[in-house]
This record gives C-alpha cells, structure tokens and sequence, in this order.
C-alpha cells in the first residue's frame, strides 16, 4: 500500500511538471502608449496583434517611470526603494528549485550580471543604451564613423559566460536581431523535460534612432500629416477598438509644437524621426514574430505563457546637440543619433498625459498583452484591471507552482509586496487590492483603488479619480482635500517603512551642495 501511495505522489507530481508552463517575458524600451497596433497604432505588428486576439489586453500595467527601477521590480518582485538595483531575489532564484530553466538577452542596466542572480543563460549589455548597429567605439570596416554619446562609456558585455570590453559584433549586426537569434539558439538547448522562463529585454525602441533601411520605407510619408492628426487618429480608433471610450478618458491636453509653425525642412526632419521610430517598432514585431514560429516548431507554444510590456511611457529626451560624438551619417545609420524629442513622445503616448519620468499615467502606465492558449479563459478580453510589477513574481509563483522562500543562501528575503493576477487571466473576479500602489522618480504618487495622488518635484500635490478621468485633466485636490491629505500621509507611512527614513525631496540638493 505505501508503494503504491508512494508511486501516486510521484506520478502526480509528474504530471504537475508536465503541466506548468513555459513563461516567455518580452519587455522593450521606452514604447508610447499607443505604438502597438492592437492598441490604435499606424505602425505594422500584426504578430503582437494576434497575440492579443488570442489573450488579455492589460490597459493599466503600471512601472517606475524609469528604465533601472522597473527592471529591479520587475525581476525581484520588490520595490525599488526596499531592495535597490536587484538586491532581492529574482524570478530565476524562485523558479530554479521548480525545475525551471531560466535565460535572460538583452538590456539589463545594472553591472551585477544575471548570471549571478539565478539565470542560467545571460547574452547582452550591462548599460542602458546602446547603438544598435555597434555598442563599441570601434569603427568597423566600411562603417565609417560610430556615434556614441560622450557620458555613455563603452559597456560590459555578457557572452557565453565570460565578460567582455568593449563588445565589436560581427558585421550587419542589429541589437534587437542579435538578442532575438541567442534566444532561439538557447530554446534548442533547454534541457528535455524542463520547463523555462525567458526574458527578452529588447533595448528598442529607445533611442538613437537606429533601423534598417527596409523597414524604414515602410512608413515613408506615414508621419507627414504632423504631431496632431496622428494623435487625433490613434485616438478615435483607440475609442473604436473599445480600448477606452471618451467619457472616461478623454484625450489629455496637448503637449506639441504646432505643426504648421514648423519650418518645411524641419517638418520633413520630424516625420523622418518618427519614420525611424515606426520602424524599430516594426523590427520587434518582427521578432516577436520569430520566437513564436520557433515555441511553435518545438511544440510549445499552447502551453507558453508570453507577456509583452514596456519598462515606461515613450521617452520624451532629445539626445541630439554637443554630447555625441562621431555623428553624421544618414538617420537610423551607425553613424547617427537621434531621438523622437517632446512632440512625438506626446503623440505615441496618446492618450495620456506626459511621459517617461513622469509620475502621471504617461509615465507609469503602459500597454501589456498577455498571451496563453492552454490557460487563458475568454480570449480577445480587455482588462482594466490595475497590475503592477511587484506582481510578476506572486504570479510566477502560482503559476509554476513554485514556493517563495525565506532565504536565499542564508540571506534573508524581503517580503512579497504584490498578488499575483493569475485570476484575470482566469477571467475570474479577483478581490480588491489589500495595499496602494507607491512610486517614486522624479516625483511621488499613490494609487488606491482608483484613486491617484501625485506630486511632480517642487509642485503641490494633485488628486485625480482614475474612474472617471483615466487621462487626469480634472485635478481634484481642492474639492477632496482629506482624501488627497490621507493619500499622500500613506506615501510618506510607506517610504518610511520601506527605507527606514523619513522621505527627503531635497536630499540629492544637499548631497551636491556637500560636494
């Protein structure tokens, strides 16, 4: 009899691995809220589009507002603030005693290689931006000049366990291509039996405006018509897809130059950025397109789970003037460097206010698709549930069946600070959020509910009730001030027990006065 029971537990715990699935977790840099087709956009992803005809559209996947601090959440399921720059333990940590084999290409932005945070494959840089056609200094044969920007030193790579600088990749090298083909040679690898977590940590389309020719043309004369009718265009099929509708979100206020105040020769200079800009979207899209064809032919694309979002809103820095260095060739070349600037950020950002490294919805708030044939219930939804990073890892944790420790080689793990949103996959009801959700960069705010408190630096602090004003044009603070009172007191309570400190906003003031 105890053999028998013995033979039943082992073989149900046999088919709970068979069962788990695989988590593919695409995450790219800097994408407006609006670039993505199935989201209201001109530009081609018909890859990423059926993905969300066949899953869940996230409206409100909430992050940091910054590329670093999202990344950390992102990985280590605690806020930035209580384990900086990936102190706590990863994904990869967590899913290792489950059997999972854990690879990571691409972007990573800190200099600990992931490598030492669990994973058992790491291909890519340890910066934050790169050119895409080569990150080194080194001028290739035929290239003519490298641009780079003066303050961004040639960073250290990680290739095949071993790290190197300056990294000369190989000619007709392109970032986003390059981490796609590790990715595809790494899923012939995984070994038999196991499941595997991957994460493509794309660095497009952040700038500099680097793509390839042909995907430029696609979108030759596309952006002519200027900032506002593609704005307004986004918007009215954003309204008809059933995205959002206008009572509840209407279009924020415009942060654009006038068009038509521009001069014809800078005109034809903007809608080319924007041309780039489209193109390097394509370019993801495309590859997306390759890692699904490649979970196809191994047969495991029912049961793979594929989330797709962004680190922050589209980025609204112009990069351009005196610190870059080598620049002069054609735009989108090795040679040049640019970026989309303000005008066009407000625009792939539609419908919401501000940007990157802004704590209103602009900044915090971007597009998820999550996508899994053999777990997801009632395909093609759209879900306004609010979802944030510090609830990927309590969602791998359900989803793989996998335990959260108390340690980590005798170094104690900080608590769990998200839940996991495995119910709205489920399309189930799921219970009210227990805790607010905090963010801190540039700028403070708290959503409760749906209720937002924020304050920008040096300014008072704002009230909006996301409910009714998702876009946040109506500031409540003066008609709720103990509600705004309460939110932002909450902030304060949580930054105090999160660092152990009283929050400063002049500490970086100080510190350089110190200097």
């Amino acid at each position: 009899m105890k053999i028998f029971l013995l033979f039943i537990l082992v073989w149900m715990s046999y088919l709970s691995a068979l069962e788990r699935p695989n988590v593919v977790l695409i995450l790219v840099d800097d994408m407006g809220y609006s670039d993505l087709g199935c989201w209201g956009s001109e530009i081609k992803t018909p890859h990423l589009d059926n993905l969300a005809k066949g899953g869940v559209r996230f409206t409100q996947m909430y992050n940091t507002a910054k590329c670093f601090t999202t990344r950390s959440e992102l990985i280590t399921g605690a806020y930035y603030e209580s384990a900086p720059s990936f102190s706590n333990i990863s994904i990869a940590d967590v899913l290792k005693p489950s059997g999972y084999y854990s690879m990571w290409s691409g972007k990573h932005h800190n200099n600990k290689n992931p490598l030492t945070l669990g994973f058992d494959k790491f291909y890519g840089f340890l910066g934050g931006a790169i050119n895409f056609w080569n990150p080194s200094r080194v001028v290739r044969d035929g290239d003519g000049t490298v641009a780079q920007m003066k303050r961004i030193k040639d960073y250290t790579w990680g290739i095949d366990g071993k790290e190197i600088k300056p990294f000369i990749p190989p000619k007709d090298w392109y970032a986003t291509d390059a981490f796609t083909d590790r990715a595809i040679d790494w899923l012939d690898q995984v070994p038999d039996k196991s499941p595997f977590f991957l994460y493509l940590a794309y660095n497009s389309p952040h700038w500099p405006l680097h793509a390839k020719s042909e995907d430029i043309s696609k979108y030759k004369g596309v952006y002519d018509s200027g900032y506002g009718e593609v704005r307004k265009e986004r918007y009215e099929k954003m309204v008809e897809m059933g995205i959002f509708n206008k009572e509840t979100t209407p279009l924020s206020p415009t942060s654009h130059e006038i068009w038509l105040s521009l001069s014809e020769e800078d005109r034809k200079l903007e809608a080319e950025r924007m041309e780039v800009h489209a193109a390097m979207v394509d370019n993801v899209d495309q590859n997306v397109g390759r890692i699904i064809e490649k979970l196809k032919s191994l047969d495991c694309f029912e049961n793979t789970l594929i989330l797709f979002l962004s680190d922050n809103g589209g980025s609204p820095e112009n990069v351009r003037g005196d610190g870059i260095e080598g620049a002069g060739g054609p735009l989108g070349t090795v040679g040049s460097y640019d970026s989309i600037g303000k005008s066009w950020a407000n625009v792939i950002n539609t419908p919401m206010f501000q940007w990157k490294g802004k704590p209103y919805e602009g900044g915090i708030n971007t597009p998820m698709i999550a996508h899994w044939p053999a777990g997801i219930e009632n395909q093609n939804r759209i879900s306004h549930e609010a979802v944030h990073l510090v609830d990927f890892v309590p969602t791998m944790l359900e989803l793989t069946h996998s335990e959260y420790p108390l340690s980590l080689e005798g170094k104690e793990v900080l608590p769990l600070s998200g839940r996991s949103f495995m119910r709205v996959l489920k399309d189930q009801e799921i219970e009210a959020r227990k805790d607010a959700l905090y963010f801190l960069y540039r700028g403070r705010a708290i959503r409760e509910g749906n209720w937002k408190a924020l304050k920008e630096r040096q300014k008072n602090w704002e009230l909006y009730d996301l409910a009714t004003d998702k876009t946040e044009t109506k500031n409540l603070a003066a008609k709720y001030p103990e509600k705004l009172a309460s939110l932002s007191n909450q902030w304060e309570s949580w930054y105090l027990k999160e660092t152990g400190k009283k929050y400063d906003p002049d500490l970086k003031n100080k510190q350089k006065t110190k200097k």
